[in-house]
Protein backbone atom coordinates (compact mmCIF):
# COMPACT_ATOMS: atom_id res chain seq x y z
CA UNK A 1 0.00 0.00 0.00
CA UNK A 2 2.73 2.56 0.88
CA UNK A 3 4.33 1.49 -2.62
CA UNK A 4 1.39 2.46 -4.27
CA UNK A 5 0.61 5.89 -2.47
CA UNK A 6 4.54 6.50 -3.81
CA UNK A 7 4.22 5.88 -6.95
CA UNK A 8 1.22 7.69 -7.11
CA UNK A 9 2.20 10.75 -5.55
CA UNK A 10 -0.36 10.27 -3.10
CA UNK A 11 -0.32 12.60 -0.11
CA UNK A 12 -0.82 10.80 3.21
CA UNK A 13 -1.74 11.91 6.23
CA UNK A 14 -1.05 9.62 9.79
CA UNK A 15 -3.49 12.22 11.74
CA UNK A 16 -3.07 10.51 14.74
CA UNK A 17 0.92 11.33 15.04
CA UNK A 18 0.07 15.20 14.74
CA UNK A 19 0.95 16.88 18.06
CA UNK A 20 0.68 20.85 18.71
CA UNK A 21 3.53 22.75 20.21
CA UNK A 22 3.34 21.41 23.57
CA UNK A 23 3.74 17.77 22.16
CA UNK A 24 0.13 16.70 22.91
CA UNK A 25 -1.95 14.41 20.02
CA UNK A 26 -4.26 16.49 18.59
CA UNK A 27 -6.31 14.16 16.86
CA UNK A 28 -7.55 10.99 19.44
CA UNK A 29 -10.02 8.41 18.20
CA UNK A 30 -9.10 6.33 21.37
CA UNK A 31 -13.14 7.37 22.99
CA UNK A 32 -14.79 6.11 19.76
CA UNK A 33 -12.71 3.06 19.96
CA UNK A 34 -13.79 2.50 23.65
CA UNK A 35 -18.06 3.26 22.67
CA UNK A 36 -17.59 1.13 20.01
CA UNK A 37 -15.47 -1.85 21.50
CA UNK A 38 -17.75 -1.52 25.14
CA UNK A 39 -20.64 -1.88 23.01
CA UNK A 40 -19.53 -4.56 21.00
CA UNK A 41 -18.35 -6.89 24.22
CA UNK A 42 -22.53 -6.39 24.67
CA UNK A 43 -23.18 -7.79 21.13
CA UNK A 44 -20.86 -10.43 21.58
CA UNK A 45 -22.44 -11.35 24.96
CA UNK A 46 -26.29 -11.19 23.35
CA UNK A 47 -25.10 -13.83 21.03
CA UNK A 48 -23.24 -15.85 22.92
CA UNK A 49 -26.15 -16.23 25.58
CA UNK A 50 -29.07 -15.42 23.58
CA UNK A 51 -30.25 -13.43 26.44
CA UNK A 52 -31.21 -10.69 23.42
CA UNK A 53 -30.74 -9.05 20.48
CA UNK A 54 -28.97 -5.84 19.46
CA UNK A 55 -27.86 -4.00 16.28
CA UNK A 56 -24.45 -4.11 15.42
CA UNK A 57 -22.67 -0.57 15.70
CA UNK A 58 -21.91 -0.25 12.15
CA UNK A 59 -25.93 -0.41 11.66
CA UNK A 60 -26.43 2.63 14.05
CA UNK A 61 -26.75 6.04 12.14
CA UNK A 62 -24.95 7.66 15.32
CA UNK A 63 -23.99 7.51 19.26
CA UNK A 64 -27.50 8.69 20.27
CA UNK A 65 -28.88 5.46 18.43
CA UNK A 66 -26.40 3.49 19.21
CA UNK A 67 -27.80 3.93 23.00
CA UNK A 68 -30.86 3.44 22.32
CA UNK A 69 -29.72 -0.24 21.58
CA UNK A 70 -28.65 -0.54 25.08
CA UNK A 71 -31.85 -0.26 26.42
CA UNK A 72 -32.70 -4.03 24.84
CA UNK A 73 -29.67 -5.44 27.04
CA UNK A 74 -30.69 -7.50 29.53
CA UNK A 75 -27.98 -8.39 31.45
CA UNK A 76 -27.86 -11.26 34.77
CA UNK A 77 -25.72 -10.20 37.81
CA UNK A 78 -22.42 -10.54 35.90
CA UNK A 79 -19.15 -8.95 36.91
CA UNK A 80 -17.30 -6.89 34.11
CA UNK A 81 -14.03 -6.43 34.58
CA UNK A 82 -12.24 -3.29 32.34
CA UNK A 83 -8.36 -2.02 31.86
CA UNK A 84 -7.37 1.24 31.60
CA UNK A 85 -8.69 4.65 32.12
CA UNK A 86 -7.19 6.88 29.99
CA UNK A 87 -9.03 8.11 26.41
CA UNK A 88 -10.16 4.39 25.91
CA UNK A 89 -10.94 3.41 29.04
CA UNK A 90 -13.61 6.33 29.59
CA UNK A 91 -15.38 5.33 26.06
CA UNK A 92 -15.78 2.31 27.77
CA UNK A 93 -17.14 3.87 30.96
CA UNK A 94 -19.42 5.97 28.82
CA UNK A 95 -21.38 2.76 27.37
CA UNK A 96 -21.32 0.84 31.03
CA UNK A 97 -22.73 4.25 32.46
CA UNK A 98 -24.98 4.33 30.03
CA UNK A 99 -26.42 1.03 31.06
CA UNK A 100 -26.73 1.78 34.61
CA UNK A 101 -23.89 -0.80 35.44
CA UNK A 102 -23.26 0.27 38.89
CA UNK A 103 -19.15 0.53 38.89
CA UNK A 104 -17.13 -0.87 42.00
CA UNK A 105 -14.10 -0.74 43.98
CA UNK A 106 -11.46 -3.75 42.92
CA UNK A 107 -11.49 -5.51 46.11
CA UNK A 108 -15.78 -5.61 46.65
CA UNK A 109 -15.88 -7.04 43.13
CA UNK A 110 -13.23 -10.18 44.12
CA UNK A 111 -14.85 -10.58 47.19
CA UNK A 112 -18.98 -9.99 47.98
CA UNK A 113 -21.87 -10.95 45.82
CA UNK A 114 -23.71 -8.67 43.63
CA UNK A 115 -27.38 -9.09 42.44
CA UNK A 116 -27.01 -7.04 39.75
CA UNK A 117 -24.26 -6.65 36.98
CA UNK A 118 -21.45 -4.55 38.02
CA UNK A 119 -17.82 -3.94 36.98
CA UNK A 120 -14.66 -2.55 38.05
CA UNK A 121 -12.11 -0.19 36.32
CA UNK A 122 -8.55 -1.58 37.41
CA UNK A 123 -5.13 -0.12 37.58
CA UNK A 124 -1.71 -1.39 37.13
CA UNK A 125 -1.42 -1.62 40.90
CA UNK A 126 -4.59 -3.78 40.45
CA UNK A 127 -2.94 -6.80 38.75
CA UNK A 128 0.59 -5.93 38.64
CA UNK A 129 3.60 -6.70 41.29
CA UNK A 130 6.73 -6.77 41.77
CA UNK A 131 8.32 -10.56 41.74
CA UNK A 132 11.04 -10.09 44.52
CA UNK A 133 8.62 -8.31 47.02
CA UNK A 134 4.99 -8.63 45.49
CA UNK A 135 5.26 -4.58 45.95
CA UNK A 136 4.46 -1.99 43.90
CA UNK A 137 5.89 1.57 42.91
CA UNK A 138 4.44 2.95 39.55
CA UNK A 139 7.21 4.67 38.74
CA UNK A 140 9.59 1.70 38.62
CA UNK A 141 7.00 -0.05 36.50
CA UNK A 142 6.54 2.10 33.95
CA UNK A 143 10.67 2.34 33.61
CA UNK A 144 11.03 -1.68 34.44
CA UNK A 145 8.00 -2.96 33.57
CA UNK A 146 10.23 -6.44 33.06
CA UNK A 147 10.23 -6.77 37.02
CA UNK A 148 7.17 -7.17 37.74
CA UNK A 149 4.52 -10.18 37.31
CA UNK A 150 0.88 -10.71 36.95
CA UNK A 151 -1.65 -11.40 39.35
CA UNK A 152 -4.32 -10.77 37.09
CA UNK A 153 -5.80 -14.36 37.32
CA UNK A 154 -8.21 -13.63 40.30
CA UNK A 155 -10.27 -10.82 38.59
CA UNK A 156 -10.18 -13.77 35.64
CA UNK A 157 -11.79 -15.98 37.93
CA UNK A 158 -14.49 -13.36 39.33
CA UNK A 159 -15.18 -12.08 35.77
CA UNK A 160 -17.64 -13.30 33.01
CA UNK A 161 -16.48 -10.40 30.90
CA UNK A 162 -13.05 -8.59 30.07
CA UNK A 163 -13.14 -5.05 28.32
CA UNK A 164 -9.42 -4.36 27.94
CA UNK A 165 -8.45 -1.13 27.26
CA UNK A 166 -5.11 -0.37 29.11
CA UNK A 167 -1.98 0.50 27.04
CA UNK A 168 0.58 -2.34 27.05
CA UNK A 169 4.00 -2.25 27.25
CA UNK A 170 5.95 -5.32 25.50
CA UNK A 171 8.10 -5.71 28.19
CA UNK A 172 5.71 -6.05 31.11
CA UNK A 173 3.66 -8.81 31.61
CA UNK A 174 0.60 -10.90 29.84
CA UNK A 175 -2.51 -10.59 32.08
CA UNK A 176 -2.77 -14.42 31.38
CA UNK A 177 -0.82 -17.04 30.06
CA UNK A 178 -3.02 -19.10 27.49
CA UNK A 179 -2.93 -21.85 29.12
CA UNK A 180 -4.88 -20.31 32.13
CA UNK A 181 -7.61 -20.12 29.94
CA UNK A 182 -8.18 -24.11 30.25
CA UNK A 183 -8.72 -24.38 34.19
CA UNK A 184 -11.97 -24.59 35.55
CA UNK A 185 -11.53 -21.65 37.44
CA UNK A 186 -11.55 -19.36 34.72
CA UNK A 187 -14.07 -17.99 33.86
CA UNK A 188 -14.00 -15.24 31.13
CA UNK A 189 -16.32 -16.25 28.53
CA UNK A 190 -15.99 -12.80 26.52
CA UNK A 191 -13.17 -10.71 26.04
CA UNK A 192 -13.29 -7.65 24.04
CA UNK A 193 -9.68 -6.41 23.12
CA UNK A 194 -10.23 -2.76 22.56
CA UNK A 195 -6.58 -2.31 22.23
CA UNK A 196 -5.88 -5.35 19.96
CA UNK A 197 -2.19 -6.01 20.16
CA UNK A 198 -1.73 -9.38 18.52
CA UNK A 199 0.52 -11.18 20.41
CA UNK A 200 0.44 -8.41 23.02
CA UNK A 201 -1.06 -8.55 26.91
CA UNK A 202 -4.38 -10.66 25.85
CA UNK A 203 -2.85 -14.15 24.49
CA UNK A 204 -6.52 -14.63 23.78
CA UNK A 205 -5.99 -12.17 20.61
CA UNK A 206 -4.95 -14.87 18.33
CA UNK A 207 -5.37 -12.07 15.42
CA UNK A 208 -7.33 -8.97 14.52
CA UNK A 209 -11.29 -9.51 13.89
CA UNK A 210 -12.92 -7.15 11.18
CA UNK A 211 -15.87 -5.35 11.21
CA UNK A 212 -18.11 -7.63 9.21
CA UNK A 213 -16.36 -10.67 11.18
CA UNK A 214 -16.18 -9.52 14.66
CA UNK A 215 -15.70 -12.42 16.90
CA UNK A 216 -14.05 -15.49 16.74
CA UNK A 217 -13.55 -18.01 19.87
CA UNK A 218 -10.54 -19.57 21.73
CA UNK A 219 -11.03 -23.34 22.39
CA UNK A 220 -9.73 -23.47 25.99
CA UNK A 221 -8.26 -27.06 25.79
CA UNK A 222 -6.12 -26.35 22.89
CA UNK A 223 -6.03 -22.58 23.02
CA UNK A 224 -6.98 -22.40 18.96
CA UNK A 225 -9.52 -20.38 17.04
CA UNK A 226 -12.32 -21.99 16.01
CA UNK A 227 -15.82 -20.15 14.71
CA UNK A 228 -17.32 -17.74 16.48
CA UNK A 229 -19.94 -19.27 19.39
CA UNK A 230 -19.19 -22.30 17.98
CA UNK A 231 -19.10 -23.96 21.84
CA UNK A 232 -20.78 -23.53 24.80
CA UNK A 233 -17.74 -23.69 27.14
CA UNK A 234 -14.80 -21.56 24.48
CA UNK A 235 -14.11 -17.88 25.07
CA UNK A 236 -15.20 -15.24 22.45
CA UNK A 237 -13.14 -12.84 21.40
CA UNK A 238 -14.15 -9.48 19.84
CA UNK A 239 -10.55 -7.68 18.93
CA UNK A 240 -11.31 -4.85 15.71
CA UNK A 241 -8.51 -3.28 15.00
CA UNK A 242 -10.49 0.05 13.53
CA UNK A 243 -13.19 0.43 15.79
CA UNK A 244 -14.10 3.95 14.92
CA UNK A 245 -14.88 3.17 12.09
CA UNK A 246 -18.32 1.91 13.17
CA UNK A 247 -19.59 5.26 14.51
CA UNK A 248 -17.91 6.98 11.35
CA UNK A 249 -20.22 9.48 11.02
CA UNK A 250 -19.26 11.49 14.92
CA UNK A 251 -15.49 10.02 14.33
CA UNK A 252 -15.26 12.07 11.13
CA UNK A 253 -16.90 15.17 12.92
CA UNK A 254 -13.85 15.13 15.13
CA UNK A 255 -11.48 15.14 12.07
CA UNK A 256 -13.19 17.72 10.54
CA UNK A 257 -13.08 19.95 13.93
CA UNK A 258 -9.31 19.07 14.81
CA UNK A 259 -8.22 20.21 10.68
CA UNK A 260 -10.21 22.91 10.57
CA UNK A 261 -8.93 24.06 13.97
CA UNK A 262 -5.21 24.19 12.19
Amino acid sequence: MLRAILDKNIRLIDYEVLKDTAGNRVVAFGRWAGIVGAYNAFWTYGKKTALYDIKRALECKDLEELKRELKNVQLPPIKIVVTGSGRVGNGVKEILEALGIPEVEAQEFLHLYFEEPVFTVLRSSDYNRRKVDGGYDREEFYSQPENYESHFLKFAEAAEMLIAAAYWDPAAPKLFSIEDINSPDFSLTVIADVTCDVGGSIPTTLRASNILEPVYDVDRSSGTEIPAFGSQTSISVMAIDNLPCELPRESSVLLVRCWSNG
